[in-house]
């Protein structure tokens, strides 16, 4: 993997990219890259900077960078924006770069945009589903590759609306260290099961698994149809709303995949099964209508 070296006088002209409040991020800073050699600046390229490029954290980037690199032709995924460069500065690794996708609006943000229909979002969530088919699909490649920290601020989307995985830095590939994953660790229910599916560190961070990417998508598919955060209920509550979701006319496959989480049956990507999803009770899916017919005891 080359390494470009980029001098004070480079870093100090660059033009940073400002991050939304919203989207989570205490790891980096963006630039636009331009360092003046055309055959690297017409790449459009960008320079993810670490604020803290030294220790283990950084050692794993480094590591999970290469073996994407590595890997990026025998995955062929286009959907993964992988790192293309290292970047130094007075001979200390920095960052790398990665290609500046074009894109109109953050995943995230799209899902929590009130003025954007659940309809909207669900087709979204498909092209999220979908791209997890793929990573899955390279086990067959003997290629391990789990998303690990699986959110929906780490996706982009263009123009045309194709999604893009960004922020790679933090997957798990192959055998490299455990980072922290967001819904994992928001999840009452999952620090009360017994470790069989969902193993943890004595930090207890989860390690990477197919079954934890799928537990992430599917808490990003509740809290998008609910308007609440699913992940920090307990276990009555959840299966209560699943529950009431089977009575609004959502199918038994679908709800079978939700049931699923925290079984110790292997998950079920629930993309396979968006169909079963009433177009017609979207809106009464949310966590509000549910507390507010269970507080007037219409459904229990």
């Amino acid at each position: 993997m080359e390494t470009l070296n980029i001098s004070n006088k480079t870093l100090k002209t660059l033009k940073e990219i400002p991050i939304p409040n919203e989207v989570y991020n205490t790891e980096a800073k963006l630039y636009y890259l331009k360092t003046g050699k055309k055959s690297l600046d017409d790449e459009n390229l960008l320079l993810k900077k670490i604020y803290i490029p030294r220790g283990n954290a950084m050692a794993n980037k480094l590591f999970t960078v290469s073996m994407l690199n590595d890997h990026e032709r025998e995955m062929n995924i286009k959907e993964l924006v992988i790192p293309k460069h290292l970047v130094s500065n007075k001979g200390e690794i920095i960052g790398f770069t990665v290609k500046n996708i074009e894109a109109t609006s953050n995943l995230g943000l799209t899902l929590h945009n009130k003025k954007v229909t659940t309809k909207e979002k669900i087709e979204l969530l498909k092209l999220l589903g979908n791209l997890l088919k793929k990573t899955t699909e390279l086990e067959k490649s003997n290629l391990h590759f789990y998303f690990n920290d699986l959110h929906e601020y780490n996706f982009l989307l263009d123009k045309d609306k194709n999604l893009y995985a960004v922020d790679l830095d933090s997957v798990a590939m192959n055998d490299n260290y455990p980072l922290t994953s967001t819904y994992p660790i928001r999840s009452k229910i999952l620090r009360n099961l017994d470790g069989k599916k969902y193993k943890a560190n004595e930090y207890g961070i989860y390690y990477p698994s197919h079954n934890l990417d799928l537990f992430s998508y599917s808490m990003i598919i509740l809290n998008t149809i609910s308007n609440y955060d699913i992940s920090r209920i307990d276990i009555n509550e959840y299966y209560n709303y699943i529950s009431y979701l089977e009575s609004l006319g959502y199918g038994k496959n679908i709800t079978r995949a939700m049931l699923k989480l925290f079984t110790n049956s292997d998950n079920e990507n629930p993309v396979d099964y968006f169909d079963e999803m009433p177009e017609e009770m979207l809106e009464r899916s949310s966590y509000n209508v549910y507390s507010y017919l269970k507080r007037k005891e219409k459904f229990r």
